[in-house]
C-alpha cells in the first residue's frame, strides 16, 4: 500500500520537476514512474533480504549456559523507543536472548530470563509483531517471521525445563 502512495508522490514530483520545468510529455513522466515503480517492487525485497542474510552471518552463535537448548531462532527487529533495531532472537529452554546486528544505532543485547515473561501476544498494529510482557510490567516488541509459533512457543514452555 505505500508503494502506491510513494507512486503518486513520484509521478506528482516528477511532473512538476521535468514536465513543468523542461516541457517534457506527460507520456514519458507517466513512463518513467511505471519503470522506477516497478524496479523498486521487485529489486528492493531482493536487494533487502540479501543484505539481511549477510548482516545475519556476522552475528556469532550464541554461547549456550550448562544444560540449554535452542527452542527457536530466527531474525528479528526489536523495538527501542524509536528504532527498530534488527539483528537475531533466540529462544532457549532458559532464556530469550536477542543480540543486534552492527548496523544498529542502539546495538546492546537483550536477555530475558524466561522466568520473568508474563505473557507474549499478537502486537494490535504490526502484522508480523510480537509484545512480550515481563512480570516488572516491562515490554518488548519484536517483529518476527512465525510469530503465532513464537507466540506459543513462549506462552506454552515459559518456565525452564531441564
Amino acid at each position: 500500500m505505500y508503494s502506491v502512495g510513494f507512486g503518486v508522490f513520484y509521478f506528482a514530483l516528477n511532473y512538476y520537476m521535468f514536465d513543468y520545468t523542461f516541457g517534457r510529455a506527460l507520456f514519458n513522466t507517466l513512463f518513467t514512474t511505471i519503470f522506477v515503480g516497478l524496479i523498486f517492487h521487485f529489486v528492493e525485497p531482493w536487494m533487502m533480504k540479501r543484505m539481511a542474510t549477510g548482516l545475519l552471518k556476522s552475528i556469532p552463535p550464541l554461547e549456550l549456559l550448562t544444560g540449554e537448548n535452542i527452542v527457536m531462532e530466527s531474525a528479528a527487529n526489536h523495538f527501542r523507543g524509536m528504532e527498530a533495531v534488527g539483528g537475531r532472537l533466540t529462544l532457549t529452554n532458559h532464556r530469550l536472548v536477542f543480540v543486534a546486528h552492527k548496523l544498529n544505532v542502539q546495538n546492546r543485547r537483550t536477555e530475558l530470563d524466561r522466568n520473568i515473561i508474563v505473557e507474549a501476544k499478537r502486537h494490535a498494529k504490526f502484522s508480523k509483531g510480537m509484545v512480550l510482557k515481563t512480570n516488572e510490567n516491562v515490554s518488548h516488541t519484536f517483529i518476527v517471521d512465525s510469530r503465532d509459533q513464537w507466540i506459543a512457543e513462549v506462552n506454552g514452555n515459559s518456565s525452564p525445563h531441564t
